[in-house]
């Protein structure tokens, strides 16, 4: 595995950090992400450097020449009235919802929200 880390910004996206690693089939150790910059801590990149999972400071990261990478996220998405999820790590596309198309982004999760309510109306009439 090549030397990557992502930089924990909160106690909540650390959590995220943690279970991204375990789903890489990481052994973590046990780790909870609490260490972050929230907290102005200072070891708070979480990842793989020469075949070991920690937490590492940003002067370790860069002496083993890691890469920072994103926290890839997850987002519901409706396809023919089912609910299935994709991951992406960067970018927009646009999904059909029976006869409707909406443009997603990362950070949309209030226009997500209002989808998904309004799909529940039209499945109830």
């Amino acid at each position: 595995m090549k030397n990557q880390v992502i930089k924990n910004l909160t106690h909540e996206m650390g959590k995220e950090i943690i279970k991204y690693w375990e789903n890489l089939k990481v052994e973590t150790y046990g780790y909870g992400g609490v260490l972050c910059e929230s907290d102005g801590d200072g070891d708070i990149y979480y990842g793989v450097i020469n075949g070991y999972f920690d937490n590492y400071s940003l002067k370790a990261v860069q002496q083993a020449n890691a890469t920072i990478i994103e926290l890839p996220t997850t987002e519901k998405i409706f396809k023919a009235g089912e609910l299935q999820y994709r991951q992406w790590l960067s970018g927009e596309w646009t999904d059909a919802i029976g006869e409707y198309r909406v443009k997603r982004k990362p950070d949309n999760t209030a226009k997500i929200a209002e989808l998904e309510r309004q799909i529940l109306i039209l499945k109830q009439e």
